[in-house]
């Protein structure tokens, strides 16, 4: 579903894909954009961060335009005159309509939304499964039981656990983006659930990761033969 048009900053950032339902520290180094941070924090608007594919930003393809928006707040400000800032997720977005490529992205976007799929009673079972799944990755990867603690305190709702089960335990870019971009929350949880093994559920498995990628390519070449 659609929302309203804005324009954003854009961050695009190798190896990484950014849930709208998470949060991204990132340093920025480029002076002109580091001005136009603190301008965008001082009006409290939002920066879209997306996969780069290339260094090439004036390149129309250089970067998933499926992406998600967030607000950014200043951590700190560097020696070097760089900042590192936290993005807090707002939503997904769609990039649509460039309106500046250098020296940094500047677009038009349209945020999207779930659709509606009704009530999934069936899944609770595995929600729950993926719910521990995640508790226990914290405790191994998060010593700290007081900021271990911190850091549960904000997961909200389910769609904060799957997107945080997305960032941290799914390694297949391709499949990271795959998931950002499925609009149904329910799918995405039946995804992660096949992802996840119960024999090792801190592991993708990586026959669905082929499967997965397969059945993609297999949609788009239908798409494209129709």
């Amino acid at each position: 579903m659609k929302m309203k048009n804005l324009k954003v900053t854009v961050i695009p950032i190798p190896q990484v894909v950014f849930f709208p339902h998470t949060s991204i520290p990132i340093y920025v180094v480029d002076g002109q954009l580091v001005d136009t941070i603190e301008e965008i924090v001082a009006k409290n608007q939002l920066v879209a961060v997306t996969r780069a594919k290339t260094d090439q930003l004036h390149l129309n393809d250089s970067f998933e335009k499926i992406c998600s928006v967030g607000k950014p707040v200043i951590l700190e400000k560097l020696m070097d005159g760089g900042l590192k800032i936290l993005v807090k997720g707002n939503s997904k977005a769609k990039l649509t309509q460039a309106i500046q490529h250098l020296p940094f992205p500047i677009f038009e976007a349209e945020f999207l939304e779930d659709r509606v799929d009704g009530t999934r009673d069936y899944l609770d079972e595995k929600v729950e499964r993926l719910k521990t799944i995640l508790n226990s990755w914290f405790v191994e990867n998060i010593p700290d039981s007081d900021e271990r603690k911190a850091f549960e305190m904000t997961l909200l709702s389910t769609q904060h656990y799957i997107d945080y089960i997305a960032t941290f335990l799914i390694k297949d870019l391709e499949i990271k983006q795959m998931l950002l971009e499925n609009d149904s929350l329910y799918e995405r949880i039946q995804i992660l659930d096949s992802l996840l093994p119960e024999s090792c559920p801190f592991s993708q498995n990586e026959t669905v990761v082929r499967a997965l990628k397969d059945f993609e390519q297999l949609e788009n070449f239908d798409y494209i033969a129709h």
